[in-house]
Order: C-alpha cells, then structure tokens, then sequence
C-alpha cells in the first residue's frame, strides 16, 4: 500500500467521526511520519510497519471520545469526483451508545431500590449500626460465657495441676 492510499483509508476511517481539525491533524502527523522514514524505507514497508490503517483511526476515534465527555456534532469536508466540494454532516452516537451501557451496569443497590443521595447514607449509617451492634452484642454474650464457666474451669485445672506437680516432689 502506498503512502497516500494509506492516508486516504485514514482519512476515511475518520471522516465523521471526528471533527475535521482533528481529522488534519491526524493525517498531517503520519503524513510527516512516512515521509521521514522514506529515505530508510520504501513506501509499502512504512505503511506495512504502522498496520491497518482502519485499526489506527479506531484507536484514534477512540481516544478522543474518552476525552471529550460530551456529544459534538461533527461537520466534515471532501471533495465529490468533479472536484466540487462537499460538506457532510453527521453527529456521533458511538459516544452515546457507550455512555448509556455504563449507565446500564452502573447500579448500585440503592438506586436500584430506589433510594439515593442522604436517604441511601442514612440507610448505609442504619444497617451500619445494626450490624455492629449484632457482633458487639455475640461478643458480650461470648464474654459472659467465658467468665462464667471456661475461666472458672480454666483456674480449676491450673490449680490441680499445681497442686498436684507440687505433692509429686
């Protein structure tokens, strides 16, 4: 492949998805990019080397949408057969898509109950206090069983023991 079908599979790959400054500045960079590896290499190794042009204007496309967060209609620029120009619009709506599959799978389980904002961290506090509240309240009973019947064992043992390691001697 050669450098300019290279940057014309590009350029389409990117038309209306992206806005046209971005789309120049995009084909400007490999543009600059293959022509100063021309002197080391012939045009189709250089285009072999970077991939799939198609594959380079997904990861663009890509990396703009995630840093731009909100919906641009786009307005891109081409020239028809005849050499008249065309404009083209178009707005893009993988963002969108995207944006509401997040939305999807970002449920809590209050929202999904339907309680949010102070109502959901009054109700977190509530069961919060509930629950420490149970282990506080099994461990109070475990101390009481202690004290009263495996301490008071624990002693008697020891004592015997003692007592009788001391007769022994």
């Amino acid at each position: 492949m050669t450098i300019q079908e290279f940057l014309n599979q590009l350029r389409d790959s990117l038309d209306g998805e992206l806005p046209y400054n971005e789309i120049v500045s995009n084909i400007n960079y490999y543009r600059d990019y293959m022509n100063s590896k021309k002197g080391e290499q012939s045009e189709e190794e250089i285009t072999a080397g970077l991939g799939d042009p198609r594959l380079i204007a997904r990861t663009i496309i890509e990396t703009y949408q995630m840093n731009h967060d909100n919906k641009v209609h786009y307005q891109s620029y081409s020239y028809s057969d005849g050499g008249n120009y065309q404009s083209t619009n178009s707005s893009n709506t993988n963002y969108d898509r995207d944006r509401d599959r997040k939305k999807e799978r970002d449920h809590s389980v209050f929202k999904t109950i339907g309680i949010q904002g102070w109502l959901g961290c009054l109700v977190s506090l509530i069961i919060l206090f509930i629950v420490l509240g149970a282990v506080f309240w099994i461990g109070a009973i475990a101390f009481k069983v202690f004290i009263r019947f495996v301490l008071p064992i624990i002693l008697i043992v020891a004592g015997i023991s003692y007592l009788s390691n001391r007769f022994k001697k």
